[in-house]
């Protein structure tokens, strides 16, 4: 595949074949899991081709014939239908790996798969759907000590206005974010006191943040 990557027609077709050889194989020997992991490795290959070169209605027929049975594969998909804006289609996978997460005892949701079906909620629309996961960001990770973590978790509530009724624990968690990382900007500072009404502050911090090398368009 890589070698006919920089001859499109090639790829294309050599990508067609493999789906078409790991589709056989799964029908062959339906109980080996791998197969359909490589199978779906090949639609997802296939179907960023096809939007690399132009195929929008084909690279979605296609990724709506995958069919992802773990949470990283409805996350996998996911990403691909975002990335054809089909956005309700990318929030209803992520919401399904959020219930195969929440099927699984004492397990804890990726932070950036709660992040991003907050961000599509966002997109389509519904903003319960975006404070009640703002606020299972929150509720998850408010004792956290994980960069990563902490700053989905601030950064979340910074989406949009409105998302939790009391900004006080996603500003912890955001100045905890500084603490733990403090090259990075205090942009989720100033963008959490903004939502809470700290308008003195927030524009302290907003300033500082852009002299730091941070867009206006925040």
């Amino acid at each position: 595949l890589s070698i006919a990557f920089h001859k499109p027609e090639k790829a294309e077709q050599a990508y067609r074949d493999s789906v078409a050889t790991a589709e056989q194989l799964t029908i062959d020997f339906p109980s080996i899991l791998h197969h359909h992991g490589a199978l779906l490795q090949s639609q997802r290959g296939l179907v960023e081709l096809l939007v690399r070169n132009g195929e929008s209605d084909e690279a979605a027929r296609i990724a709506g014939e995958m069919t992802p049975r773990t949470i990283e594969e409805y996350v996998q998909r996911a990403e691909l239908f975002a990335q054809q804006h089909e956005f309700d289609k990318a929030l209803a996978d992520c919401e399904r790996a959020l219930r195969l997460f929440d099927e699984e005892p004492d397990s804890t949701p990726e932070p950036g798969l709660l992040y991003q079906a907050a961000l599509l909620s966002l997109v389509g629309d519904d903003s319960a759907r975006y404070r009640e996961l703002s606020r299972r960001l929150l509720d998850t990770f408010k004792d956290s000590e994980n960069p990563l973590e902490v700053r989905f978790a601030a950064w979340t509530c910074a989406l949009a206005p409105d998302a939790i009724d009391d900004y006080t624990p996603a500003l912890t968690l955001a100045r905890r974010a500084l603490e733990l990382t403090p090259e990075n900007n205090p942009i989720g500072v100033g963008v959490l006191q903004l939502r809470a009404g700290q308008y003195a502050d927030a524009l302290a911090n907003l300033a500082e943040a852009e002299s730091k090398g941070v867009s206006r368009a925040y």
